[in-house]
């Protein structure tokens, strides 16, 4: 009503990915509006050194992209496709893994280089939280490690327990948190050589979720032939 348009206009929204993700668009679409998702490195922009930029230059230059791909020209911006909530949901549990991992990754960087600054060179392996807390960890010249310094390792340690427990359950449990379908196509890519229940499950979560037409377009999405297709 407030541009004085005809009530079945079709009205178009696009928004650029980001930390959002679909649920603006998914909110859209169910009011009967378009709505679309872009990728912002897809939008064309000059090649001056020193360009112009504002908010509302920005938006005058979406719509002048939209209105290029709405009438066919596909090269003026690149649409997202919109996965179902199923799909977005499946990828938790393997990316929550993926976070645990580097946490473990971190919390062992982390408690090296403490250890380096007093010249201690100890293996991180399994029973170092019981030869810390018992004194067995010592500085470079023998000496005890010092009180503070020994107090924040035994934290970290709990802390690597607790992400490490964490990770080994996840592990376990991840397949069976799968739908049905998805579980199939676990099941058939770990027939495969060389591919077991992770890769499986990132194929099937991260590519397959969507639908290919050919070869050429799978080979696309993961970047080994021209984007067109």
């Amino acid at each position: 009503m407030k541009w004085l348009l005809p009530t079945d206009t079709k009205v178009v929204v696009m928004y650029e990915a980001g930390q959002d993700g679909f649920w603006i668009c998914r909110a859209l679409n169910a009011m009967g509006y378009t709505g679309l998702v872009i990728d912002a490195a897809s939008v064309p922009v000059g090649r001056q050194a020193r360009r112009a930029k504002t908010d509302r230059l920005d938006a005058i230059m979406l719509v002048n992209c939209l209105r290029g791909w709405l009438r066919g020209e596909q090269d003026c911006l690149r649409v997202l496709h919109i996965p179902d909530e199923l799909a977005e949901a499946e990828r938790q549990t393997l990316r929550d893994r993926g976070v645990l991992q580097k946490e473990i990754g971190q919390h062992h960087d982390r408690m090296r280089k403490l250890l380096r600054t007093v010249g201690c060179w100890d293996e991180m392996d399994r029973g170092f939280a019981q030869r810390l807390e018992v004194g067995e960890v010592r500085c470079y010249d023998g000496s005890v490690l010092p009180v503070e310094l020994k107090a924040r390792l035994l934290r970290e340690c709990e802390r690597l327990a607790l992400v490490e427990e964490q990770f080994k359950a996840l592990t376990r449990t991840q397949v069976s948190q799968l739908s049905e379908a998805a579980q199939e196509k676990v099941a058939s890519f770990t027939k495969l050589k060389a591919i077991g229940d992770i890769g499986a499950i990132r194929i099937t979560t991260e590519l397959f979720w969507r639908r290919f037409d050919n070869q050429k377009q799978v080979g696309s999405c993961v970047g080994l032939v021209p984007q067109p297709y």
